[in-house]
């Protein structure tokens, strides 16, 4: 699988984590040594002040294979920043926090976003915390 969480702390039954999802490449971000993308070190920087955290990685829908990326970057075809959008796949990010067995959430993010079809998951986003 190329989806994977990072889990600061105990989640269990009672307990709100705070939840922060974030679509990435990465092989280019991870693997071939690019910059970091500056939400995930605001991320671990905002997770250090607390106890229970989960940050989910979701791999970049746009993405070629691991193996067509290692060769664009050999042969320097790598996408320029700006180019790449990143689509951000609710219910990829919706079912790991269901199989984590996450019911209540504080959802970490960079704006404040309107989020549907949780409910379908049931999971309830019950406050938003900005970085």
């Amino acid at each position: 699988s190329e989806h994977f969480v990072l889990v600061k702390g105990i989640i269990k039954k009672g307990i709100i984590p705070r939840v922060r999802v974030i679509s990435s490449n990465v092989v280019q971000n991870y693997l071939i040594n690019q910059k970091l993308p500056n939400s995930f070190n605001k991320t671990l920087d905002y997770f250090k002040k607390y106890n229970n955290c989960v940050l989910v990685f979701i791999k970049d829908t746009n993405l070629k294979s691991v193996t067509q990326t290692l060769k664009d970057y050999k042969i320097k075809k790598m996408k320029q920043k700006d180019e790449n959008k990143q689509i951000r796949n609710y219910g990829i990010g919706a079912q790991i926090i269901k199989d984590l067995k996450i019911k209540k959430m504080i959802l970490i993010t960079k704006s404040l976003k309107k989020v549907i079809g949780l409910e379908g998951f049931d999971i309830k986003i019950i406050k938003q915390e900005l970085i």
